[in-house]
């Protein structure tokens, strides 16, 4: 079934032909990730206390964004200076690369002047949160993959053997930023591929951000909780029984119930039964600390106390603008608005955001670019006032972010 689909989706789009890697994985695969500070640690880690599954927390990402841009390789023959630069928006982006990324599956040849870049970077980027497997992979003598599926096939069987056992039947790893890999995964793997999507409120994520993880600039952080949103319902679209929409706020309010529903499904189709939520656990197997963000975090347990601390953190100003920018036509569960907000747009300076976002800052926020983002964003919300509630997501609205 998925490799028909994939099959239909690349012939309506009339593209190019892939040829389709001989490699599959046969132990099922979960993916999780969502935006970052939206909960996927907390499920990587509730997982990783699971007997029968081998999971690791942010290990591959600069993988995808290699990958991104052997993509923009295949269809401009430019090599970016920026390799592994974080992933786009798609907001009014490239429609040519999302088509060949949605019917891509891993298959080109890796083309670096020097093979072990790659894994040199990701041994730096996984360290502080899978260094176990960082170390694993820093000791691998199996030389570099020719294409990418044999690089990424690697990352798992380091998974499975650094976290895992001979009892495990199931591989999970998190990434976040990162929901348009889904694609390829479901491509290359089919049906052993499960995509766990986690969604928060883009209040609690701008308050964790503002607080405590890099402050990043209300309009990045809005287009990139938009993407999420909008590929996500993509994706459940395409492959409505092995995508999993999972809210943080109904996973801290019924913990148990939110766990089974989502993964008692994946487990029941390797032939085990799951009835209860372990205690989240770090790779070193100690209680792993919840909503670290902020005074409320706690050990072992899932709590919801957390759920309003963006009403003490956030103020007037940067309320209304996250509810204005992140509004769209599917995801209503959150207070949005398509008014405009009448107070200032709230900057960040340079001194108050992270060093990797400082790069990026006159991007979003510059004074000659601020005016083009806003007014796109009028437009944008335009667009939706005058259209009819769509039933389904097409491409169109990947880009548009309606």
């Amino acid at each position: 079934m998925y490799v028909a689909l994939s099959n239909k989706i690349t012939n309506n789009l009339k593209l190019k032909a892939i040829v389709k890697s001989e490699v599959h994985l046969r132990t099922p695969l979960i993916y999780i990730s969502g935006i970052y500070r939206s909960g996927t640690t907390l499920l990587a880690r509730l997982l990783n206390a699971e007997a029968k599954i081998a999971s690791a927390s942010d290990p591959i990402r600069p993988f995808f964004n290699g990958y991104r841009s052997q993509l923009e390789y295949e269809l401009t023959g430019e090599v970016s200076n920026e390799y592994f630069r974080p992933l786009s928006d798609y907001y009014k982006g490239d429609q040519n690369y999302l088509e060949t990324l949605v019917a891509s599956n891993f298959s080109e040849n890796i083309e670096f002047k020097d093979p072990y870049l790659l894994r040199r970077e990701i041994y730096q980027t996984a360290m502080p949160f899978s260094k176990s497997f960082a170390e694993a992979l820093r000791k691998e003598k199996q030389s570099v993959g020719v294409k990418w599926v044999d690089e990424l096939e690697l990352y798992l069987r380091i998974i499975h053997s650094v976290y895992g056992s001979k009892f495990t039947k199931v591989i999970a790893f998190k990434e976040v930023w990162a929901i348009e890999m889904a694609f390829p995964l479901f491509n290359l793997y089919g049906k052993n591929m499960n995509l766990v999507s986690v969604i928060r409120d883009p209040r609690s994520i701008l308050a964790s951000s503002k607080k405590a993880a890099g402050n990043y600039p209300i309009v990045y952080l809005a287009r990139q909780w938009r993407k999420h949103i909008m590929f996500s319902y993509y994706l459940k679209q395409m492959f409505p029984k092995n995508v999993y929409l999972v809210y943080y706020e109904d996973l801290c309010a019924r913990p148990k119930e939110v766990y089974l529903e989502t993964f008692s499904p994946i487990m029941r189709n390797v032939g085990e039964n799951i009835t209860n939520i372990p205690k989240p656990r770090s790779e070193d197997g100690k209680l792993w600390k919840q909503n670290s963000s902020f005074s409320t975090c706690t050990t072992g347990e899932i709590v919801s106390n957390s759920l309003n601390s963006w009403r003490d953190t956030l103020n007037e100003d940067e309320i209304d603008w996250i509810n204005y920018l992140t509004y769209q036509n599917f995801e209503k569960k959150y207070i949005q608005t398509v008014s405009h907000p009448t107070n200032p747009y709230p900057r960040r300076s340079p001194e108050q955001v992270s060093e990797w976002m400082q790069i990026f800052l006159n991007h979003y926020e510059g004074e000659k670019n601020m005016q083009t983002i806003l007014q796109d964003e009028e437009m944008r919300a335009e667009s939706i006032i005058n259209s009819e509630n769509a039933n389904t997501i097409s491409l169109s609205s990947l880009i548009n972010h309606v």
